[in-house]
């Protein structure tokens, strides 16, 4: 096989792994979530209070700040409950009380607990946070500085998001 057809088998077995990337989460790993679109991360809002705690965007950082990381639990295949590290009976929900309303919540298993990790095309390393209750995405505000659930909409730059594993 000469030199060309190397290159040429080499880069259709790069774009073929590209065209199935799904986000790579393992159970009881650590990751930040990172918007796509301007480098904030998911981040529980800074008070001791955790029953119906805002989840609000906040710079990325370096370091691992335990509001900012949470921890996976696979429940089935690609189907998450997120837990706050701050404390691991917390964990990502999509609020009942409130609707549109992404908090930390005490678990309950419930389906608006429940996270779909979903490509945003093939071959993107970006994803959209999917909750299982009512199909809807994790959108970032920058403007209310929130984060909401909203319907999925392939042109918004707001809904895409990066998986970190723990820095």
């Amino acid at each position: 096989m000469n030199t060309t057809a190397v290159i040429v088998l080499l880069g259709v077995i790069a774009f073929s792994s590209a065209q199935n990337f799904q986000p790579k989460v393992s159970t009881g790993g650590s990751y930040k979530f990172i918007s796509a679109r301007n480098h904030t991360v998911l981040d529980v809002q800074r008070r001791q209070v955790f029953n119906g705690t805002p989840v609000i965007p906040f710079p990325w950082k370096e370091s691992a700040t335990e509001n900012q990381l949470w921890i996976a639990d696979e429940i089935a295949e690609n189907v998450f409950i997120f837990s706050s590290t701050q404390n691991s009976k917390y964990v990502l929900d999509n609020s009942l009380v409130k609707r549109g309303t992404v908090i930390v919540f005490q678990k309950h298993g419930r389906l608006n607990q429940q996270w779909v990790l979903e490509a945003i095309h093939p071959g993107a390393f970006t994803f959209y946070i999917k909750s299982r209750y009512d199909n809807k995405v994790i959108e970032l505000d920058i403007t209310r500085k929130s984060v909401s659930l909203q319907d999925k909409n392939e042109t918004n730059k707001m809904q895409r998001w990066v998986l970190a594993d723990k820095i």
